[in-house]
């Protein structure tokens, strides 16, 4: 009930003022059309611009009423008194000129116009207004003359004026319909407004509040700041220390030092640079980085290695400065340095530890002085050629080019499951003999799974299983001591296959002459498909002449 007296309270103001403008219209409207009675009746001339002169004087009358009434209750009368005493007078001027051929009538569709237009009418009102007046003409042409043969221009006049009233009244419903719109907007306008209001001293309170934590959450964190066990400073991205934990500055901060250091003065002189790549590098991503290694410089005068994370601290997108947790890792690297120097120790130990067992078992059996040094190199050469194959490039990796150089050199160790009189016999050897000696792969590489199980780690040792076991193996199946053939012998054995065959070659032993590389490569050639991968073969004959250098670098002496 509110809300519907306050819109009519503003409804009466609105009209209240617009009173003025349809009586000043009005008046204005009736002189300056003076001029068509001077045109189109100048006979009439002098009688109309009395009529006209009467119409302005009313006006003025109506607008001094108008003024008079400050309480707004009698706005809808006076501008509807203004509206009907205008159209009166033109319904006269029609009589007088001719009733359905006056051009009158004009006046009349403009003055209805005029009137809905700024009196805030609703449709229904507008609707009345006009259509009282199109009755008043339609009597006024019946008066001024009957004849019939004017019925169609009577039709016609009317018609055209109907339209003009219900484009009137839809406008009018249009102008209200807006007029309420925009009223409960204001409403809910001036709701939002007066809650808003609300929120804004609940929003005050809080932050008065939320202040007073503020204040005891800095405390504390300046507290847990400088408790940190890392040196921990805030910079600019120019370097200089905007803030900085008691750690930092008692570790690299002089007892008197200026307002504002720069972090750049702690840095060794070679690193400057690097630092200064980092902060652009970390102001133009965003991303922060990561274990940055620099060497700074204590108050003390001494040097440190540092591991450094840098990240950029923002706020509404705007760069605060970047945040620095410095680590001294000088003893780390101390401690790693030596880890490094004994694992490398104890790399090489055991390396020598295995060349040796390997040296034990071919010294039971007759060979040269250099073949482990050889079949190794060999079996890498080939091994590192291959991983450039489309077939092995997901296969041999450089963990697989470092286990076939040491899984190598234990090929033959089940030779100690070997009698010597069949080792050192140089007669003849019968089947049973052959199938015995045949067997030096099985215990070999039994030998080598019990090292690999004891072990419990992925070494080479499971690659030196596979070469012992099946290093004998061919391609076309004829191998032992499992008649293997192609993809299911491991990819270990068969290049170690190639690399022995072309060590037996060419090296002298007390049952054979050497071959020339000519004549070795020859035969390496004839059993492709047959004894060897083809693509091992392949891969021998791009890298022959480092077989050849290996060959003269440990050749016998």
């Amino acid at each position: 009930m509110n809300y519907v007296n306050t819109y009519q309270d503003e409804l009466l103001e609105l009209h209240h003022r617009r009173v003025y403008h349809i009586t000043v219209v009005g008046g204005l409207l009736m002189m300056f059309s003076a001029i068509l009675d001077y045109l189109v009746v100048p006979a009439l001339f002098q009688e109309f611009i009395g009529y006209r002169l009467t119409v302005v004087g009313f006006s003025i009358v109506l607008l001094f009423l108008n003024y008079l009434d400050t309480e707004q209750r009698h706005a809808t009368m006076i501008g509807f008194t203004e509206y009907l005493f205008i159209a009166a007078i033109l319904l006269f001027f029609i009589y007088r000129t001719g009733g359905t051929t006056s051009p009158y009538y004009v006046g009349l569709i403009l003055t209805m116009t005029i009137y809905s237009t700024l009196a805030p009418l609703t449709a229904i009102q507008s609707m009345f207004s006009c259509f009282f007046v199109v009755f008043c003409y339609a009597i006024t042409l019946q008066i001024a003359q009957d004849n019939l043969s004017y019925s169609l221009d009577i039709f016609s006049n009317l018609f055209f004026m109907i339209c003009f009233v219900l484009i009137i009244a839809t406008q009018s419903w249009t102008d209200t319909t807006g007029r309420k719109n925009e009223y409960q907007l204001r409403i809910q306008e001036d709701q939002a407004n007066k809650e808003l209001s609300r929120h804004v001293v609940i929003l005050e309170d809080e932050v008065a509040k939320r202040t007073v934590e503020q204040a005891a959450t800095e405390e504390r964190y300046r507290l847990l700041f400088d408790q940190i066990a890392d040196d921990v400073v805030v910079l600019t991205p120019e370097g200089t220390i905007l803030q900085s934990n008691e750690s930092f500055d008692t570790n690299y901060l002089p007892a008197e030092s200026n307002n504002s250091p720069s972090f750049f003065e702690i840095v060794r002189q070679s690193d400057q640079k690097v630092l200064k790549n980092v902060f652009t590098n970390i102001i133009t991503s965003g991303l922060p980085v990561q274990a940055c290694k620099l060497s700074l410089l204590r108050n003390d005068s001494s040097t440190c290695d540092t591991e450094i994370n840098l990240s950029l601290i923002t706020r509404n997108q705007t760069d605060l400065g970047i945040l620095l947790v410095i680590r001294d890792i000088s003893t780390r690297i101390q401690l790693e340095e030596r880890l490094r120097v004994s694992l490398n120790l104890k790399k090489h130990t055991e390396s020598a530890a295995i060349m040796a067992l390997s040296k034990l078992s071919e010294y039971r059996n007759v060979t040269p002085g250099k073949h482990l040094e050889r079949i190794r190199e060999y079996s890498k050469i080939l091994a590192i050629q291959l991983a450039r194959h489309q077939d092995f490039i997901k296969i041999i990796s450089p963990d697989f080019i470092q286990d076939i150089y040491h899984a190598a050199i234990l090929h033959d160790i089940g030779k100690v499951s070997i009698p010597d009189e069949l080792l050192g016999k140089t007669t003849p050897v019968t089947e049973e003999e052959k199938e015995i000696i045949r067997r030096h792969t099985i215990a070999g590489g039994d030998v080598i799974k019990e090292m690999e199980e004891e072990s419990q780690q992925n070494s080479f040792l499971t690659m030196a299983k596979d070469i012992a076991y099946f290093h004998h193996e061919r391609w076309d199946g004829n191998g032992y001591p499992s008649g293997l053939r192609e993809e299911n012998i491991p990819l270990s054995a068969r290049i170690f296959t190639l690399a022995d065959s072309y060590e037996e070659m060419t090296t002298s032993c007390l049952d054979n002459i050497p071959s020339s590389h000519e004549m070795a490569a020859k035969a390496i050639v004839n059993n492709s498909e047959f004894q060897f991968d083809p693509r091992i073969v392949e891969a021998f004959f791009l890298r022959q002449e480092e077989f050849k250098l290996i060959w003269t670098k440990f050749a016998e002496a």
